[in-house]
């Protein structure tokens, strides 16, 4: 049993040895170190993590990485729609799996790899090939697709949730229909 009369190390709480960083830029993030060293001293293997503040998803993403379970609550649209990501995080491998196959499926369709092509598609017929894709799509899949189609990030965050290439392929996208 942890003793939870027993305070945090300042040096902990002051992250004196900073080695993580966010992944997104989201204004008023809790660092993920803080969040970790709070989570290992204040949650016992089985907890149940509430952020009624969940803004850009950190204390959310902290728990999936431990195993906890979580739940977050938000009442910003932008954020709610990225803190989305970490609820995706929390789904089981197998279960993640699953839409990314769906949404990859999507794209290739939509989107065909042709060799030794010099065709653009007009930003238009490229939005309408993403709107067909977002209408096809179940629930899951959406999570990901709003979310690379609105927040563009570096890839450790999609490397964190699987190691498949159709989040960037999708960002790929969105650069290339802006004229």
């Amino acid at each position: 049993m942890k003793d939870f009369t027993q305070p945090v190390p300042q040096g902990l709480l002051n992250i004196e040895d900073k080695n993580r960083s966010n992944l997104s830029a989201w204004r008023g993030q809790f660092s993920p170190q803080l969040i970790e060293c709070l989570l290992n001293a204040y949650c016992l293997s089985d907890s149940v993590v509430l952020d009624p503040f969940a803004g850009s998803g950190t204390v959310l993403l902290e728990a999936a990485t431990m195993s906890l379970s979580a739940y977050g609550f938000e009442v910003n649209p932008a954020a709610w729609s990225f803190s989305k990501l970490y609820e995706f995080a929390n789904l089981p491998p197998a279960e993640r799996e699953r839409p990314l196959s769906e949404l990859r499926r999507r794209i290739e369709k939509e989107f065909p790899i042709i060799l030794f092509s010099n065709e653009e598609l007009p930003p238009e017929e490229v939005q309408d090939r993403i709107s067909r894709i977002g209408q096809l799509i179940g629930d899951k899949a959406k999570i990901l697709c709003n979310a690379a189609w609105r927040f563009p990030m570096n890839s450790s965050l999609w490397l964190r949730l699987s190691n498949s290439p159709v989040l960037s392929d999708l960002q790929h996208l969105k650069k290339n229909s802006r004229a």
